[in-house]
């Protein structure tokens, strides 16, 4: 089980005297945590477990907790599953502490052991509030699978997306989708259209003159503003964009987002360039070249 608890530290003069009644001092309670501790790591889970229990109910709040997440870890190892977490929803019970993480964390695992998936889904996200920055990315993976099981298939892609670290509405590939789709269609609608068409597309003699940018920026433009092309022009820019938006997340997911935007432009760059040394003379546009270099990526 996850245990973010520090080690306390005891005094080395102050030997555990886990036997003697009455009320313990801080020293002798931390010094019972450590050695408590330190026979949960030996696997002595009874002898943990009365050195545990000697210290819950001290004073202090936090000395409390600490000693029941402990008593629960030894119980869950013994396999007391039910009392286990029970001890460790008393650690909610003294207040917010800095148990209190490690024991959502636990009830959430011991609630996947049992089968409760929405269970698991709720105490995940009172633990998720609570994490440190370095494991905020591991509960939200860990929610990413359990909503998916569960058939949330959007919450399972918003958590997957926060555990790569990036926000769902925001990935790359949306970006990509965005500014293409606002390009070519201002391409096919405005008048401005074939100003843009002469600028962004493949067109040879232009990038044998140096114009080098049109070999990343024919992506952004589709079909033609020749008349009688409306439809086939929204057809390609259609597609390319639904072949973009499947192949796109998988690539972002399995590379990150900046490595996924280098492949991207390698991508079109590469078709690019196998455009101008073997096609026609003719001027071409589009993404294609970019988005089956990803599908071939996969492929590899």
């Amino acid at each position: 089980m996850d245990d973010a608890r520090p080690p306390a530290s005891p005094d080395p003069s102050v030997p555990p005297d886990f036997s003697r009644t009455g009320r313990l001092t801080r020293e002798e309670a931390t010094a019972l945590l450590a050695e408590g501790d330190a026979r949960l790591a030996a696997g002595e889970l009874a002898e943990a477990g009365v050195r545990y229990s000697r210290v819950v109910g001290f004073d202090d709040a936090s000395i409390t907790a600490a000693a029941l997440l402990g008593l629960g870890e030894a119980r869950f190892r013994a396999g007391e599953d039910d009392a286990a977490v029970a001890n460790w929803k008393a650690v909610l019970q003294v207040g917010e502490t800095p148990s209190s993480y490690p024991a959502w964390r636990n009830i959430a695992a011991a609630a996947v052991r049992q089968g409760d998936l929405h269970g698991a889904i709720s105490a995940y996200r009172q633990a998720e509030r609570r994490a440190p920055q370095a494991d905020k990315a591991e509960i939200a993976n860990r929610l990413g699978w359990l909503t998916k099981e569960t058939g949330d298939l959007n919450a399972a892609r918003r958590y997957f997306a926060r555990g790569r670290g990036q926000s769902s509405l925001l990935s790359v590939t949306t970006v990509l989708i965005a500014t293409t789709v606002i390009v070519s269609l201002s391409a096919i609608l405005s008048p401005e259209g074939l100003f843009l068409y002469d600028s962004f597309q493949l067109d040879k003699s232009a990038v044998a003159a140096g114009e080098y940018w049109r070999l990343l920026t024919v992506t952004l433009v589709h079909g033609s503003p020749e008349p009688g092309f409306f439809i086939p022009s929204l057809a390609h820019l259609f597609f390319n964009m639904y072949a973009l938006y499947l192949v796109g997340p998988i690539v972002e997911r399995w590379y990150g987002p900046v490595r996924f935007l280098l492949f991207y432009v390698l991508c079109a760059a590469g078709g690019s360039i196998a455009s101008f040394v073997f096609g026609s003379e003719a001027a071409s546009v589009g993404a294609s070249g970019a988005i089956f270099g990803l599908f071939g990526l996969l492929l590899a």
